[in-house]
């Protein structure tokens, strides 16, 4: 009787574990979206893709004009990388795609007379990625653009189509998710680069103009908890359309099994735990912590980060939500070249102007600057200067936080090279303006 007993205890233990994970597994999901985000109307975002449409790979056009760039291998500009700077133009091609491309150029500085948003259909868009490579295509004229204007002398014009485009890359990173707002980087990164390159060529009034023009785009830098809040909703906008299909947890488990080392057994025994325990509720609510918790420790300021949170366990959420280790990094890092740059340029104005270095950057403000940029590495500070003979040294503390005293990073991995000087979470020293480029 007494094992009878146990045996209807332990059924009925069992049946009601069942039926309360069945209800659970079954029960219509709730999920609290972060709040919507009004675009602004007009929408600089909107003349964007609509310039990026109106790129010109007219072949005809080609034919007659000889047009044949190194490494060029497809039909279409927006979608083969055509102006990547792995394709060495002439001077005669770069005018020609100037020339052919005039309307798309018009059409994208339509914009700058607006704020810009990324709408949300496009945030929680994964195809959106052939829109933000077609956008990025027009950066990559821009600098075409500003080639075309150096090689004839123009300065100015140069660096004015340099600054449009890091204009341009700063807007699209607005209310981006974190791919779109890495591809706005990169597009920003590239055209910052070819500006360090004509430094040496800008008289004392382009510099000047140049540098309190860079402190304006600084105002433009978009908040990493921003792109991550927009991460959040394009995680649970995922979460939401693969919930609504009846198959989702056998089409999960293909795709885990898929992933896989598949000559352990003990994966296929693990995933197939995390399977049938998984509840769509319980996904929801593990990645929506998770999600709050990154954005909060996103907006600590660098030196006093929060560890990382541990990723939820469960099988969709692994797949979801990464570590996000080393992309914080790469915000800051992204600020602080802007940062430096815009005092580059201050100082080589002040340099041709005065036939010196200033003795500090104080003597920046007000007439080139309106205030010392800070560092986004350090807590309050602002950039760190030093007088090095004639020259001088700019510099950030970096991501170890501490003041070298601007010794430049060099990062003891592989051969030496460029990847040597890249700001890395384990990078230690200091980002040195002219040598720590990102």
């Amino acid at each position: 009787m007494r094992f009878l007993k146990i045996g209807i205890a332990t059924t009925v233990l069992v049946l009601s574990a069942g039926s309360a994970y069945l209800l659970a597994r079954n029960t219509p999901t709730k999920i609290v979206m972060p709040e919507p985000r009004k675009a602004p109307a007009p929408n600089a975002f909107d003349f964007y893709v609509s310039a990026s449409k109106l790129l010109n790979d007219n072949l005809e056009t080609r034919k007659s004009t000889n047009f044949s760039p190194t490494g060029y291998n497809g039909p279409s500009i927006a979608k083969s990388g055509a102006f990547s700077p792995t394709i060495q133009y002439t001077e005669a091609e770069m005018a020609i795609l100037i020339k052919q491309n005039s309307d798309a150029l018009c059409e994208l500085r339509k914009g700058f007379e607006y704020k810009c948003l990324v709408p949300q259909k496009i945030v929680t868009n994964e195809s959106s990625f052939t829109t933000f490579a077609s956008i990025r295509a027009l950066g990559r004229l821009l600098v075409l653009e500003s080639k075309v204007y150096a090689a004839h002398g123009d300065m100015v014009g140069a660096t004015n189509s340099l600054m449009d485009s890091i204009r341009m890359s700063k807007d699209i990173q607005h209310g981006g998710n974190l791919i779109q707002a890495l591809s706005g980087m990169a597009s920003e990164r590239f055209s910052r680069k070819e500006l360090v390159g004509m430094l040496d060529r800008l008289s004392a009034n382009d510099a000047k103009s140049l540098a309190q023009s860079m402190e304006q785009l600084a105002n433009l830098n978009w908040p990493y908890y921003e792109v991550m809040i927009e991460e959040k909703r394009f995680g649970l906008t995922y979460l939401q359309n693969e919930l609504k299909k009846p198959d989702w947890k056998t089409r999960l488990l293909e795709e885990s099994a898929d992933s896989e080392d598949t000559e352990s057994t003990k994966v296929e025994k693990k995933n197939l735990f995390k399977y049938l325990s998984l509840t769509k509720q319980g996904a929801v609510t593990r990645y929506t912590k998770y999600m709050d918790r990154q954005i909060a420790r996103c907006k600590l300021p660098y030196p006093v980060f929060a560890k990382q949170p541990p990723i939820p366990t469960d099988i969709l959420s692994e797949d979801l939500a990464p570590t996000y280790e080393g992309i914080q990094i790469r915000f800051t890092n992204n600020e602080t070249q802007t940062a430096l740059l815009t005092t580059m340029l201050a100082l080589h104005a002040y340099k041709l102007e005065r036939g010196r270095c200033p003795g500090k950057l104080s003597e920046l403000v007000p007439a080139y600057l309106a205030s010392i940029p800070s560092d986004p590495f350090s807590r309050n500070g602002p950039l760190l200067y030093k007088l090095d003979g004639n020259n001088y040294v700019l510099y950030s503390i970096g991501p170890d936080a501490q003041d070298d005293g601007g010794k430049a990073i060099l990062n003891p991995v592989g051969d030496s090279g460029p990847e040597n000087r890249f700001v890395l979470p384990i990078s230690k020293g200091d980002i040195v303006a002219g040598i720590n480029l990102d």
